[in-house]
């Protein structure tokens, strides 16, 4: 693949997704939910929060694979009717 800025650019929203997805399946290992408060930082600086978010504030947008792998886990799309 050409390192032109579109293929850069794809390889950094790939990345963010790998990181996203790795990082939500530790927090529910952790915290037993998919309820990911908004300003959540992982431990090593990533903010999941703010990814969850995007997912879910986003859904109409992503690609019909993410919605599968996070319908896959469980994920919560409507936190908000979750928590309730």
């Amino acid at each position: 693949m050409a390192n032109t800025p579109v293929t850069r650019k794809l390889a950094a929203i790939l990345s963010a997704d790998v990181q996203g997805y790795a990082a939500l399946q530790v927090y529910h290992q952790e915290h037993s939910d998919w309820l990911v408060p908004a300003r959540h930082t992982t431990p090593s600086g990533y903010r999941l929060g703010s990814w969850v978010a995007h997912q879910r504030s986003g859904k109409d947008t992503l690609a019909a694979e993410r919605i599968k792998r996070l319908d896959a886990l469980g994920f919560v799309w409507d936190a908000r009717r979750k928590a309730v």
